[in-house]
């Protein structure tokens, strides 16, 4: 059935993609976009609800030997923990997608390049949003989430994340898909990363960036 989904939903702007800890899990099309239920069900949305749904300690269901719960500790997904850089890096093949010019230079530890990827994804990619200031060119800068460099504001970043993470409207018609005071996973999390629309109004792809 998957299989059957892939050969329908591809095209110049769309790979049906599933990430690799998902495909580790099992998971593919049919888990996260159902079908058969009514006229009024829009699979989209539903995949949304998914994140949240499955990702939960109340979820006691196992795929393929691994248990899942929820994410963060079930606050902020803010990525230092007691000093600590504490996410995963960007998977090889999704940060190529993004064509952004840093490198990991040898002498980068994973704590390094996490740090480098996070603060290089933000402010090469990211328009800002309202109430947040930017640059000229209307994107986050480092005074954007950090109010003092000497010593660095650590604080305010975390009160500030909720402002581009929280909520979803659906593109062109505006309908709200995840309300403003829900997290929206798939502002970091992409499970379609081949997929030319992914980042939505929000984010500036690798063409626009450059200004081309």
């Amino acid at each position: 059935m998957d299989q059957r989904c892939v050969e329908c939903h591809q095209s110049d702007a769309f790979v049906a993609t599933v990430i690799g800890p998902h495909q580790a899990a099992g998971i593919g099309c049919v888990s996260c976009h159902a079908e058969h239920k009514g006229a009024d069900f829009k699979a989209s949305q539903a995949a949304l609800e998914t994140c949240t749904s499955c990702h939960n300690d109340t979820n006691k269901n196992v795929y393929n030997g691994k248990k899942v719960g929820t994410p963060h500790g079930g606050i902020a997904g803010y990525p230092v923990v007691n000093g600590v850089w504490s996410s995963k890096a960007v998977n090889d093949e999704e940060w190529e997608l993004k064509k952004i010019p840093i490198v990991r230079l040898p002498t980068d530890d994973d704590a390094k390049w996490k740090s480098k990827q996070f603060h290089a994804l933000h402010s090469e990619r990211v328009k800002v949003m309202p109430g947040i200031q930017g640059n000229a060119l209307g994107q986050l800068s480092c005074s954007s989430c950090h109010k003092s460099f000497d010593p660095i504001d650590r604080i305010t970043p975390r009160s500030t994340c909720g402002t581009c993470h929280n909520g979803l409207l659906e593109s062109g018609t505006k309908r709200v898909l995840i309300s403003s005071d829900k997290p929206n996973c798939t502002s970091c999390h992409v499970q379609h990363i081949k997929d030319k629309r992914r980042w939505g109004d929000q984010f500036l792809n690798a063409t626009h960036a450059a200004g081309l």
